[in-house]
């Protein structure tokens, strides 16, 4: 029977899921949170265009990726519940922590956290290495004992397991996380609501928000002074830096985040011309020149994936390549702030 929160059959339930593709890929997280606000439009219009343009990109032992800055964190003043722990006091508090789940599925929530995938037989690491996944758990089975399970089991295509609820507290009781020198490893946990996505109507777009953004982006203005930690346009920066030290350190996954936010720029500038159609022309000018960027860039993401299958070789100058990118970009959102007056 299909109730509002779900389906129950016995002692199963399984919650909603879209079989939507979301167009734009970049990391498993944001991946599936898009996907799942994918059903509701105007939702995920305002959610994409006012966020996924400020950016971090990392520069320490700890890490060097770049991503999208604190999205979650934005994202979850809607639809997300989100809290964090060290893991000792989870460990300590939350003793088993299927049991919990279960409770907030029964509640008609999705739940998302880092799993160590070593403990999991679902991933292609189990039992040898230690990697950090956010599966999205949309139901249980509890004759068997299994969450039904959304994620990247095999590091490339996202699919549909059935976890072992014994995995899932194994990876909680034993596994290792990554975390900066003197700080606590932390529970992360993404909760989104079910019902309350659904029920959702999205407020208009707020356009002083978005256009902030866009400056801070250009600027790369500092949102904490954090040892190796870098915003906005500035991950151009550090990616030219690593390259110019080490040529062989180009990065297939880091191009592919400039790809990600120029199609995420390009749809933003979609969104703009609806709320502003007296703009309408200026903005699809814009939009030309940004798909033509987006173009080259995307032609050398394809060289660098060429090279990695092949000889290694790359067979360019990748940091004057990226220096080209930078000034083409930022001249384009400059127009887009410009344009948003």
């Amino acid at each position: 029977m299909r109730l509002n929160k779900g389906v129950y059959l016995l002692n199963q339930k399984i919650l909603p899921l879209s079989n939507d593709r979301h167009p734009i890929h970049y990391d498993p997280g944001t991946d599936q949170l898009l996907e799942l606000l994918c059903p509701y439009p105007e939702l995920y219009e305002r959610e994409s265009a006012e966020h996924f343009i400020d950016t971090v990109i990392y520069d320490n032992e700890v890490s060097d990726n770049v991503s999208f800055y604190r999205l979650f964190d934005a994202i979850r003043q809607d639809c997300l519940l989100w809290f964090s722990m060290p893991y000792e006091v989870a460990r300590a508090t939350i003793g088993d922590i299927c049991s919990y789940i279960v409770k907030l599925l029964d509640q008609g929530y999705y739940v998302s956290f880092v799993a160590d995938t070593f403990y999991c037989k679902n991933y292609v690491t189990y039992q040898k290495e230690h990697a950090e996944h956010a599966p999205i758990l949309y139901g249980y089975d509890l004759q068997e004992q299994m969450f039904f399970a959304w994620d990247y089991f095999d590091f490339r295509i996202r699919t549909r397991q059935k976890v072992a609820f014994g995995d899932i507290q194994a990876s909680y009781k034993n596994g290792m996380f990554r975390s900066f020198p003197g700080e606590h490893v932390m529970l992360n946990v993404n909760v989104l609501c079910c019902e309350k996505i659904g029920n959702h109507t999205a407020k208009p777009i707020c356009l002083p928000i978005i256009r902030q953004k866009l400056e801070n982006f250009l600027s790369s203005h500092p949102y904490s002074s954090s040892d190796g930690l870098y915003y906005g346009i500035s991950f151009f920066d550090i990616l030219i830096k690593r390259y110019q030290g080490n040529p062989l350190r180009v990065s297939l996954k880091h191009c592919h985040f400039i790809v990600a936010h120029m199609q995420f720029m390009l749809q933003r500038i979609g969104v703009l011309q609806k709320a502003q159609p007296h703009n309408m022309q200026k903005y699809e000018a814009v939009a030309e020149q940004l798909k033509v960027l987006l173009a080259d860039v995307q032609r050398t993401e394809m060289r660098i994936l060429k090279a990695q299958m092949t000889t290694g070789i790359l067979g360019m100058d990748y940091g004057e390549r990226l220096g080209t990118f930078k000034q083409r970009y930022a001249e384009i959102v400059g127009a887009i702030v410009e344009i948003m007056g």
